[in-house]
């Protein structure tokens, strides 16, 4: 049990704090609707479950014996994040259909971006290295952390898109929405300072 509540909270935590994915998503929730933003989630997940999936038997050892590939995903997911915010900050009001207004993310960007995110492999690492063992059964162990992740930390991601289309109303007005959106923007790009430090 005390193994039980301790990967939930990390599960909890790891997908409920802002970071690139969430700011995208509750970006996403307000500007495109829930419905329409189903395949950014499920996205994230895909890209997150695969990633902790090959991490847990074992590929997380050639990123840490190559810190070369630990370089080049953090200057391109900074490079990406940056494009995704430069995007957000650009889009007008949600009922103005504008040429090259930004879309929901598809199954597969979403998906593909978690590999350049260095939140999702900074706690990929962490939860592998705390919740699996040298000698315990590594199917077992990588089936429990990826079952914890799906009950718990897709809800997240559900939140925070429900959060953004809660908010959608006020992105309405094209002064409020440039105000949002730059806002958005602006934690988004906030996320990229730690990768930075």
């Amino acid at each position: 049990m005390e193994a039980f509540f301790s990967l939930a909270a990390m599960a909890v935590v790891a997908s409920g704090t802002p970071g690139p994915n969430n700011i995208m998503l509750m970006a996403s929730g307000a500007r495109f609707g829930v419905m329409r933003s189903w395949p950014h989630m499920i996205g994230v997940w895909i890209g997150f479950i695969s990633i902790l999936v090959l991490v847990g038997f074992g590929f997380g050892v050639v990123v840490e014996r190559y810190p070369i590939a630990h370089e080049v995903f953090r200057y391109v997911a900074i490079g990406f994040i940056l494009y995704i915010a430069w995007k957000i900050a650009r889009a007008g009001p949600i009922e103005a259909e504008t040429e090259g207004a930004i879309r929901p993310m598809r199954v597969h960007e979403a998906a593909l971006f978690q590999i350049v995110n260095p939140k999702t492999w900074s706690m990929i690492l962490a939860v592998v290295a705390l919740y699996t063992t040298a000698s315990g059964n590594r199917v077992g162990e990588v089936a429990w952390i990826v079952a914890m992740f799906s009950i718990f930390g897709f809800p997240c991601s559900f939140a925070w898109c429900l959060v953004g289309r809660l908010l959608a109303r006020f992105f309405r007005s094209p002064r409020i929405a440039t105000l949002a959106n730059g806002t958005m923007a602006a934690l988004l790009v906030l996320t990229v300072v730690p990768m930075l430090i």
